[in-house]
């Protein structure tokens, strides 16, 4: 019985006649399969394909034809039982002569006292015939006359025997000289390789140890007592540009504040220094700024999706706050959004930039302040403005998504409106208009309908709304008259064009066939949630004035000072009471 690996190897039709089988694996680890047929066919066979073959029949096995046919013995090597292959009346076997530049494969086909070898050609080129053997006996592979080098061993029924490698006598000689050469080039890439071995091993015994260091003793800024020793402001990303339609250049710059919560260490007071060059004033480039932190991490932002949700109010105290101090506390990320006008920069080449930085160090009883400055890298304004002016226009890919947010809002007028719609297809008419009146267009990477927010953008250079970005943030809500509740965000290029967006906006709603119940101003509105907060500092504040103010003993001789700090005290206590009297009114306005 043939076993069923085998049978899933070769076709079908061939076990009917088979005689022996073996598998043969070459340098390309791919096993094919050699088939003897009884009709003195030989065969090669790869995954059931045909990949050579030879005729026997013309060599001594014709003399053995009639028991070829009758024979029912072993029809496959059984390695893992005492049997040696060569000793079967039918058997296959293979010999291959190997040096260093040859490689050649030999097939040996024994029935009974006849046998005949056959070379295989490279690539599965198919078989030739080199010998024909009778009085065979038996064959086996041996050690050669040359060292590490094996031969086929041929035993006659006389006692005779014949070592061969099929190779020609003066072939051979010249290749054993030969290998004196090529094993000098192979020694000289070993040693090579292990020179470079030990380079690599060298560089990461260095690593490792820096490592080891780093978490043993903590970063270089830590280990240091004093702030002007300390990196503490670090850039943790590429410096990007963005080229925006009112001809303004917006670069940005993420940030971090390296120091641990524990520190108390808060940097304030950011803000950049270009440096124009000895022929260019300073004062000639104004540049404005704002720190976006960033309360999450960079990767915590990992989709569009997770980006837009940070346009929400809940999610928005948690990701994006616009500081206007420029403050960034310990452990916190941020990006500078800078912009220049590009009349301002229309002559410079290539300027270094710098930021200037305020330290605080919170030492309980007393607080420190130390100004440091980093180096951020050279803006070249003339290949940003000139050279590849294409490569820095907004554009809203997903991979700069956050970046030309950032580039838009720093550089246009923002307009909050909170729009109730009667139905969901009113929704779907306002869209229209505005891509037909304003000549919107929504971005390709917002069409699924898996996103609960729309981007529209103005694209086009000749339109008078051109730069101006559309966005539908959060899920659409319903009140309890199933309401379709929606929030916008227009951003215009000038408060000019904003005001005339708004009216011939506000006219065509009057004429639209779209039932819209409310439109209001989102921004009129100040959340709960940050009255809250300012009425916390506010006690805090007013608290503080009053420890103050019991420990000020009033006497003659400070008076003044005494009035001073009680005047302090009651404006600081009117200011808590207005804020008071605002969250109260809210809360009774939710009810």
């Amino acid at each position: 019985m043939i076993p069923a690996n085998i049978k899933r190897e070769i076709p079908e039709f061939v076990c009917h006649y088979l005689a022996f089988v073996d598998s043969f694996v070459d340098l390309q680890r791919q096993k094919t399969w050699w088939v003897f047929t009884k009709n003195l066919k030989f065969f090669e066979f790869y995954r059931k394909t045909l990949v050579a073959s030879v005729n026997l029949s013309n060599t001594c096995l014709q003399n053995v034809k009639d028991q070829i046919m009758a024979y029912e013995g072993p029809k496959y090597s059984s390695y893992d039982e005492n049997t040696v292959p060569s000793s079967f009346n039918i058997c296959v076997g293979k010999y291959v002569f190997h040096t260093l530049n040859v490689l050649k494969v030999y097939v040996i086909v024994k029935c009974w006292d006849k046998c005949v070898i056959l070379q295989r050609l490279p690539n599965k080129g198919g078989f030739t015939i080199i010998g024909e053997h009778e009085n065979l006996y038996g064959f086996r592979i041996v050690h050669g006359s040359v060292k590490y080098s094996t031969v086929l061993e041929l035993e006659f029924v006389g006692g005779s025997v014949l070592k061969c490698d099929f190779e020609k006598e003066e072939i051979e000689i010249n290749d054993f000289e030969n290998q004196r050469s090529e094993l000098k080039q192979l020694l000289d890439r070993i040693r090579s390789a292990k020179s470079e071995l030990k380079l690599h091993e060298s560089l990461t015994a260095q690593s490792f140890d820096r490592l080891q260091d780093k978490l043993t003793y903590g970063l270089p800024h830590v280990r240091s007592l004093k702030l002007e020793e300390k990196q503490i402001l670090a850039r943790c990303g590429d410096i990007w540009k963005r080229l925006t339609s009112q001809n303004d250049l917006v670069v940005g710059v993420p940030l971090i504040n390296q120091c641990s919560a524990q520190n108390l260490t808060i940097i304030h007071n950011i803000y950049p220094l270009l440096d124009v060059g000895s022929g260019n004033e300073e004062s000639s480039t104004s540049i404005k700024y704002r720190l976006y932190q960033l309360k999450l991490s960079f990767y915590d932002l990992d989709s569009i999706e997770t980006f837009l949700q940070s346009e929400d109010e809940d999610f928005q105290k948690k990701t994006w706050i616009s500081s206007v101090d420029c403050q960034l506390p310990p452990e916190s990320f941020g990006i500078l959004v800078m912009k220049f006008k590009v009349y301002d920069i229309v002559d410079l080449n290539q300027c270094p930039i710098l930021l200037q930085y305020d330290v605080s160090k919170n030492y309980g009883s007393s607080i420190s302040n130390t100004s440091l400055q980093i180096y951020l890298g050279i803006l070249d304004f003339n290949d940003i403005l000139y050279g590849h002016r294409t490569d820095y226009e907004i554009s809203f890919k997903e991979s700069a998504l956050h970046q030309d947010f950032l580039a838009t809002a720093m550089s246009s007028f923002e307009l909050n409106l909170e729009i109730t719609f009667q139905l969901q297809n009113d929704l779907d008419v306002f869209e229209s208009c505005l891509q037909e009146k304003f000549q919107f267009v929504k971005l390709p990477s917002f069409t699924e309908d898996t996103l609960h927010h729309t981007i529209y953008y103005n694209h086009f250079r000749s339109s008078q709304w051109y730069g101006c970005v559309c966005l539908r943030y959060k899920e659409i809500e319903e009140d309890e008259n199933d309401y379709s509740i929606t929030c916008w965000k227009f951003y215009i290029p000038t408060v000019e064009n904003a005001v005339v967006f708004m009216k011939i906006f506000l006219s065509d709603l009057a004429t639209l066939k779209c039932n819209i119940i409310t439109i209001r101003n989102v921004k009129q509105y100040l959340p709960a949630a940050q009255n809250v907060v300012e009425f916390e500092n506010a006690l805090r504040e007013e608290l503080k004035l009053l420890i103050e103010l019991f420990k000020e003993e009033r006497t003659e001789g400070n008076f003044e000072q005494w009035s001073k700090l009680f005047s302090e005290f009651q404006s600081t206590q009117l200011n808590s009471d207005k804020i008071f009297k605002r969250l109260k009114d809210e809360t009774l306005n939710a009810s």
